[in-house]
C-alpha cells in the first residue's frame, strides 16, 4: 500500500481481515494448504486504480500472476474474501469457470453484498421483482446490472454449495452451463430455480433497503 493513505493507518485490521478471508476460502475450497504466494495491492481510490490499471473498479484479481488489488478508504472497503477467492480457486481448482460461477463463488466467499447477507438481499430483490431468470444469469451474465447479477449469483452458488456440496460445485466449476447443471445435479434449471426461491423465502429481508440503477 502507499504511504500516507487511510489503509496504512488500518494495517493491522487489514491483515487480520485478509487472514480470516484466506482461512474461509481455504475451507470453502476444501483444501488444507495453499502452496502459492499471492501479492496484495491496496489503493486509495478508483481514480488511483484507473491510473495503475486503466480501469475504475473497487477490486480486481489476476489469478495467473496471483495478484489482487482493491480499494480501502473512508467510504470504500473492498478488502475481504472476494478477490482473494478468484486467485485461490483458479490456482487450486484450475479450469476456466463460467463467469456466473466465478463471480458467484467469489461473492459467496464473503456472503455479503453492500453489507447485506446474500439470501436476505435476494429475498428482497425477489419481492421487488428484480431478480433475473437463472437461465439468463447463467448464459448471459454480462447483460444485466452487476448490482443484480453479482449478489444473485452469490446467493445461488451459496445454495448449490450448501445443498449439493463442494465436490459438485467443483465439477460445475469445470463446466457450468445450464446443460451441465442438469447433468451433474439431475435437475433442470427451472426446478433448481424453484428450490432456490423456496430457500430464499426462509431469509429475513425486513431490514434490507437496497437502491441501485438497473443499468449496467
Amino acid at each position: 500500500m502507499e504511504e500516507g493513505t487511510f489503509a496504512e493507518t488500518r494495517l493491522e485490521d487489514l491483515k487480520g481481515r485478509e487472514e480470516r478471508a484466506f482461512a474461509r476460502n481455504l475451507d470453502l475450497l476444501r483444501a488444507t494448504v495453499y502452496p502459492f504466494q499471492t501479492a496484495v495491492f491496496v489503493v486509495a481510490s478508483r481514480e488511483r486504480m484507473k491510473q495503475l490499471l486503466g480501469q475504475e473498479t473497487n477490486g480486481v484479481a489476476f489469478p495467473d500472476t496471483r495478484v489482487v488489488c482493491f480499494i480501502l478508504n473512508e467510504k470504500v472497503n473492498a478488502a475481504g474474501a472476494h478477490e482473494l477467492m478468484h486467485v485461490m480457486a483458479k490456482n487450486l481448482w484450475k479450469g476456466k469457470p463460467k463467469t456466473w460461477l466465478n463471480e458467484g463463488f467469489a461473492t459467496y466467499a464473503d456472503d455479503l453484498w453492500y453489507g447485506y447477507r446474500l439470501h436476505n438481499l435476494n429475498r428482497y430483490l425477489m419481492q421487488q421483482g428484480n431478480l433475473i431468470s437463472l437461465e439468463k444469469l447463467i448464459e448471459h451474465f454480462g447483460a444485466s446490472s452487476v448490482m443484480i447479477t453479482y449478489p444473485q449469483a452469490g446467493s445461488f452458488v451459496k445454495y448449490l454449495y450448501e445443498q449439493y456440496g463442494a465436490d459438485k460445485l467443483r465439477e460445475l466449476w469445470q463446466h457450468g452451463t445450464t446443460t451441465d447443471l442438469q447433468r451433474l445435479l439431475g435437475k433442470d434449471v427451472a426446478t433448481l430455480e424453484t428450490e432456490w426461491h423456496s430457500k430464499l423465502m426462509q431469509a429475513d429481508a425486513s431490514a434490507v433497503k437496497y437502491e441501485f440503477s438497473p443499468r449496467k
